[in-house]
């Protein structure tokens, strides 16, 4: 059996920005399944990060279907009798389903409001690694729709407060339950339950979270948690786990900063999420005039050609 697995594109040396991608390629090497990772930025901002963007296909020469989703790989791996869920208790599946579902909602909510919708964190690391994936005349714009996707998408009735406090107790309630265990939730097998964990926080760790990543510092046994499946399954990446001193509540930075972003920093006067909008906007502005310059260049002499 293969998979492709088709993700959005990859940050801060994760798989994908999208940490339900990363959980269903966690779940999918628990279980030692070949897998071909094709990473893209998404340029229609209606395919966003509010849901999962896996589209997983196994290999047409089996004649099988196509599949999308965590929950779709998760399905099937159970139906082949595949990973470690199958054989818990009738208890421990419904622990694992409650866990699972407050990770999705809670902590998924909450990092997504901290990295999406709040500016300063937005503009300082989120829309700068994805931009990087993207064709240069792009990057100005489909960050910012991005965001607005995700704001719009965002329950109408709870603030960025709101989902951000339920995402530090789903983190307190995670560290609960993974206790001092020197492996897994349910032993030493891991489970659709570690594949969740692990995904949405290694994110956090390494996406700009500052408040929720100030709140794993009061959860040291979910960071060794999160640094044991990592170093298990996904030692051929990039990122690395912090320990416990650096997950301060200091943003994320790009590994290089550029001579603009330096100037930006120093820019005393104005406030930084004022001071990063106006970064983006001096992007947007070359931006237009590097294509009105490519019109000129390619289309200039047609022109011309019509006027005579």
């Amino acid at each position: 059996m293969a998979f492709d697995l088709r993700t959005e594109c990859p940050a801060w040396g994760m798989p994908s920005l999208n940490p339900g991608d990363t959980a269903a390629l966690a779940l999918l090497r628990f279980n030692g399944i070949p897998v071909n990772v094709v990473s893209t930025a998404q340029l229609n901002p209606s395919v966003s990060p509010v849901d999962t963007c896996v589209i997983l296909k196994e290999d047409m020469e089996e004649g099988l279907p196509s599949l999308s989703g965590f929950g779709d790989v998760y399905g099937t791996l159970k139906l082949r009798n595949l990973g470690a869920d199958f054989r818990l208790t009738r208890a421990q599946k419904a622990e694992a389903r409650a866990f699972c579902s407050m990770i999705a909602s809670k902590l998924g909510s909450g990092s997504l409001a901290e990295a999406w919708a709040i500016e300063d964190n937005f503009f300082s690391g989120t829309a700068q690694a994805y931009a990087a994936e993207l064709p240069l005349v792009l990057r100005p714009f489909i960050p910012r729709l991005r965001s607005s996707y995700v704001r719009r998408h965002m329950p109408s009735n709870r603030t960025d407060e709101d989902m951000i406090s339920d995402a530090e107790e789903c983190i307190a309630a995670l560290e609960s339950r993974i206790g001092s265990r020197s492996s897994f939730f349910y032993g030493t097998e891991p489970t659709a339950l570690d594949a969740l964990s692990f995904a949405y926080t290694l994110f956090v760790m390494l996406a700009p979270c500052p408040r929720l990543r100030g709140a794993l510092r009061k959860a040291p046994n979910l960071v060794q948690h999160t640094a044991r499946v990592s170093e298990s399954y996904f030692t051929s990446y990039a990122f690395s786990v912090p320990d416990m001193a650096g997950l301060e509540g200091a943003q994320p930075r790009n590994v290089s900063q550029t001579k603009s972003e330096a100037k930006t920093s120093s820019d005393s006067s104005l406030s930084r999420s004022e001071a990063l909008r106006r970064e983006w906007n001096r992007y947007f502005l070359g931006a237009c005039a590097a294509s009105f310059v490519g019109y000129l260049l390619f289309y200039g002499g047609e022109v011309v050609d019509l006027m005579e």
